[in-house]
């Protein structure tokens, strides 16, 4: 008689109190991913606290109908990704007889310190501090948050990097005519309106892509016809798209102007980083070949140079608030413009903030995440070939 395999899948027993104790845990753990505007990160130590062990019995079938694995890991520098199964969510909470709360309600109670205005504690996630509010999606986050004021840095990368590299720009250039340098990106910092609108014209993508369009040109991503192109991805991968796009006037001067702004942050930053402090140096010091990195290393040490500013104001003033990147929340409406003018006393650095009360109904705009945007996405890099800055600086 020939031996056969019997497969028995494991099935749980929800009769036993245990097992549905353990599966409503889980159930409000994995709550965090219904609201998250985007994956989370999760370390293999919270796995086994939620799920003990995912590779067998109640935890691996647990697991493997609430979670799913995305992105790469990295050793030493990040955990493997995750995004919910809400097919596999809604399956145990059916059989568990659990009554799936609304977002809006998860969001209430997992938050409620925030909401009743208690202190916060932000831990640093690279060179920005971090909150687990800001990853809940906007529309859910202006719902629950109905009636506190948003404050956001209008077109804070741009607008941050320029006066970095323009002052270093007439430092050395002091003799030159232009009464401002990059005036491509100058328009984008003062006509961020009309500039998304004219690229949304001419690729027919909404006005919250076109920000990511510009957002990757800003950061100088590859715009090549090939797959790891974001620039090419946001147009469809249509060659012909993308050569009416990189044919406009104004796209051609904000490409040029921004690649040698980047030069004069990058040869600014490459003089004042050793002359840093040493806690500083180590905290802040981005990849030695890698300018890409390093794009981004600058930009995120001015925001948060500015962003500290701004919060020992809110600290001081005794406003009720929460950092949002580039901005934040507040339970009761505040000076804008003193807050602009305290930013800019203690940085050096001019900004404009847009204000909006929260509501369900209100659509209030938010800048990109420029940080999340980029990563993955392939950009130009000239590593630390001699560059037109360098030029300057000899005849300086």
């Amino acid at each position: 008689m020939t031996a056969t395999l019997k497969l028995n899948p494991y099935s749980p027993n929800f009769n036993n109190s245990n097992v549905v104790k353990r599966a409503v845990a889980a159930l409000d753990w994995c709550d965090q991913f219904r609201i998250a505007n985007r994956e989370i990160r999760v370390s293999s130590t919270i796995l086994r606290e939620v799920f003990a062990n995912k590779d067998r019995g109640l935890g691996k079938w647990l697991y493997s109908n609430l979670l799913r694995q995305v992105g790469t890991y990295q050793v030493g520098k990040h955990p493997y990704a995750y995004i919910l199964n809400r097919e596999g969510y809604e399956k145990v909470s059916r059989l568990i007889g659990r009554q799936i709360p609304s977002e809006a309600e998860v969001v209430t109670q997992r938050y409620a310190p925030v909401l009743a205005g208690e202190p916060l504690e932000y831990r640093d996630n690279g060179q920005r501090r971090f909150h687990p509010i800001q990853n809940v999606r906007r529309e859910v986050r202006r719902r629950v948050f109905e009636g506190w004021w948003d404050y956001d840095i209008e077109t804070c990368a741009p607008n941050l990097v320029y006066q970095y590299a323009a002052q270093h720009f007439r430092k050395f250039r002091w003799n030159d005519v232009v009464a401002e340098p990059f005036p491509a990106v100058l328009r984008l910092i003062n006509d961020k309106v009309g500039v998304r609108e004219h690229v949304a014209t001419l690729t027919g993508l909404d006005i919250a892509r076109s920000k990511d369009l510009l957002s990757m040109l800003f950061f100088r991503a590859v715009c090549s016809p090939v797959s790891i192109s974001g620039v090419f991805s946001a147009l469809g991968n249509d060659p012909v798209a993308l050569y009416k796009f990189l044919a406009d006037d104004f796209i051609q001067a904000f490409r040029s102007d921004v690649k040698r702004m980047w030069e004069y942050a990058v040869w600014r930053d490459r003089y004042e980083r050793p002359h840093q402090l040493d806690f500083l140096r180590a905290a802040t010091q981005p990849p030695k070949r890698k300018v890409a990195q390093r794009r981004m290393a600058i930009y995120l040490s001015l925001e948060r140079k500015v962003m500290d500013a701004m919060l020992d104001r809110l600290m001081s003033d005794k406003v009720t608030h929460v950092l949002m990147h580039d901005g934040f929340m507040s339970q009761t409406k505040v000076d804008a413009g003193e807050l602009e003018t305290a930013v800019e006393e203690v940085t050096g650095y001019k900004i404009r903030l847009s204000e909006t009360q929260l509501g369900f109904s209100v659509q209030n705009e938010e800048n990109p995440d420029v940080e999340a945007l980029m990563t993955g996405i392939d950009v130009e890099d000239e590593g630390e070939s001699k560059s037109s800055c360098d030029t300057d600086e000899e005849a300086a």
